[in-house]
């Protein structure tokens, strides 16, 4: 199976929480990844939140693609990154 590079592979079953850019928490509230959308250098995971939530666009939401990076361990606060990916970090210098 193909690794992700960027991060450590999720664990199906895993309990988790969404972040944003800002690194503030999503108000979609706790999930549990059930599937892998895409693989890449960074994979996607499909989430299924315990709550449904109210999308503007989509209407009413149970699950949805997040990538790895913006995934958080609902038991421990940890991310499963290997590197950090912060805009700070991805400033090319002069």
């Amino acid at each position: 199976m193909t690794q992700p590079y960027y991060h450590h592979a999720i664990p199906m079953g895993a309990r988790v929480y969404a972040i944003d850019e800002q690194r503030n928490r999503s108000p979609h509230g706790i999930g549990t990844v059930v599937g892998i959308a895409s693989f890449h250098v960074i994979f996607s995971y499909i989430v299924l939140f315990d709550e449904p939530f109210e999308d503007s666009e989509f209407g009413t939401m149970r699950a949805m693609s997040i990538f790895a990076p913006q995934l958080v361990s609902a038991d421990t606060g940890e991310t499963w990154m290997k590197v950090d990916l912060s805009p700070q970090q991805l400033q090319l210098s002069d």
